[in-house]
């Protein structure tokens, strides 16, 4: 009979043991009359996870229901159990604001991967960075190392990403 090698059993111990994604799920049972299979329970393999962040979305969402975004409980929470791949943070810079550089030093501190442009202000007073199409790009290049996509903002546009993300496997939420 053949088993799959032992991967990481630490990583997940409150887990079902099961065999590692794209590898057979089940195999054999030697001992059953007919076709008939068992889960393999050779290996615990945690869910790879990736989290990306629409910063300005999500921020001015938490600022009109007066509440503060904790960037690291976010990421440790939404990562829990799981391994983490990458966490994207897409977020604008305005250069000439110290603040906002010094919030992105955070993100990657706290490991997040910052994705920054510098933001465009316009003649009504409006600024805008627009980074959805780096989201996007990022999310579908990391799609096929991933279980699990975390998009975290309001916008209905990534609606066709997210589709097409999982109808590569991938579990959005």
């Amino acid at each position: 009979e053949t088993t799959l090698p032992a991967l990481r059993p630490e990583a997940c111990p409150d887990r079902p043991r099961v065999a590692p994604r794209g590898s057979p799920r089940f195999q054999p049972d030697p001992h059953a009359a007919g076709p008939r299979f068992r889960p393999t329970q050779e290996s615990c393999v945690s869910k790879n996870v990736a989290v990306f962040v629409d910063v300005a979305n999500i921020f001015y969402a938490a600022k009109a229901a007066g509440v503060d975004i904790d960037y690291v409980t976010l990421l440790k929470s939404a990562t829990a159990g799981r391994d983490l791949v990458r966490a994207y943070a897409y977020t604008g810079l305005d250069p000439d604001n110290e603040n906002q550089r010094n919030f992105h030093d955070f993100l990657r501190r706290h490991g997040y991967r910052v994705v920054s442009k510098d933001i465009r202000k316009y003649g009504d007073g409006k600024v805008k960075a627009n980074l959805d199409i780096e989201l996007v790009v990022d999310m579908m290049k990391t799609a096929r190392n991933l279980d699990i996509a975390i998009v975290v903002s309001g916008d209905g546009d990534f609606a066709p990403a997210i589709r097409a993300v999982q109808e590569q496997g991938v579990r959005v939420e």
